[in-house]
């Protein structure tokens, strides 16, 4: 059995990624053991940020206005073999929405990264993750330790190259309001490395 469903990430420093999505689970799913422990140990240091569209669940994985951002810095693929990731969610704050300071910072940004689907800036790094927080522009919101999507298993492709990404495999991207792609590069490499075996860019 293949999963099929391939997702795009940003990483840490804000690259081309895809992965797949194998389930969600809670705290009881670690083991009491020491190979249970230093597993949860890894999923609560490898974050998945989630972006959520305004007016939408604030902790939920429905309704994104842009892809997710994947921490995959500490050698991701060597010690996080499972891909195991808690979910953390990302909102922009009033102070970002509804200041000058905020909106000076907010057209800055979107100048860079381009807008998501509310109109705001796209964030497609963890710097920028840390420095909108440390101002406080957004939010980061975890669910409770018993929730079944506090944990994702979520493994990331590690070389897509050279038949990675199968020919039958499909991309579920983020798209605008007419259909077309909100971040057009990952579907541009999606398509590339599904067709030649190399990225687009």
């Amino acid at each position: 059995m293949r999963a099929l469903l391939t997702l795009p990430n940003y990483d840490h420093s804000g690259n081309v990624w895809f992965f797949t999505v194998l389930g969600g689970f809670n705290v009881s799913a670690f083991t009491a053991n020491a190979a249970g422990q230093q597993a949860r140990q890894i999923a609560e240091t490898s974050r998945e940020y989630v972006f959520p569209r305004a007016g939408t669940d604030p902790v939920g994985l429905g309704a994104l206005r842009q892809s997710v951002m994947l921490d995959m810095r500490n050698g991701y693929f060597s010690n996080n073999k499972l891909g195991l990731w808690i979910h953390v969610w990302v909102s922009y704050t009033t102070k970002a929405l509804n200041t000058v300071e905020g909106r000076k910072m907010m057209n800055d940004l979107a100048q860079r990264n381009g807008r998501d689907l509310d109109g705001t800036a796209i964030i497609a790094s963890v710097s920028e993750i840390d420095n909108l927080a440390s101002k406080g522009f957004i939010k980061k919101t975890l669910r409770p330790l018993s929730d079944p999507l506090r944990y994702s298993v979520c493994p990331v492709i590690k070389d897509p190259r050279d038949g990675g990404i199968a020919p039958d495999q499909f991309l579920a991207y983020t798209r605008k309001p007419d259909g077309t792609a909100l971040e057009p590069e990952f579907l541009r490499n999606f398509t590339s490395l599904q067709t030649t075996g190399e990225p687009a860019d």
